[in-house]
């Protein structure tokens, strides 16, 4: 298992929604299906998700299960986007493990 933090900050001059029905985790430009489940489960921002004011912003972490989501020994490209926001593009490194 392995955590990825995710920071959100609202750099517009207007409130965005940031509820978390619309999110959508990106591994190399596709869509991870359950996202709704890895975003929905967990821990949240403190004062929880919806409206964020301009200048506002929160981060919070979540546990994946690495060989699920970046099974090979390589660079996977990684993004965030709701209904209102996209996240920049990070670089995450599997790591396959032998025994």
């Amino acid at each position: 298992m392995g955590d990825l933090i995710f920071h959100l900050t609202n750099g517009s001059n207007h409130s965005i929604d940031s509820a978390p029905g619309t999110w959508t985790l990106v591994i190399d430009g596709k869509d991870v299906a359950d996202s709704g489940m890895i975003f929905g489960n967990g821990p949240a921002p403190i004062g929880g998700f919806g409206t964020l004011k301009p200048g506002a912003a929160y981060e919070f972490e979540k546990g994946l299960p690495l060989v699920q989501y970046f099974p090979e020994n390589r660079d996977y490209k990684v993004l965030w986007r709701g209904s209102q926001f996209r996240s920049n593009r990070v670089t995450v490194h599997g790591i396959v493990h032998t025994q």
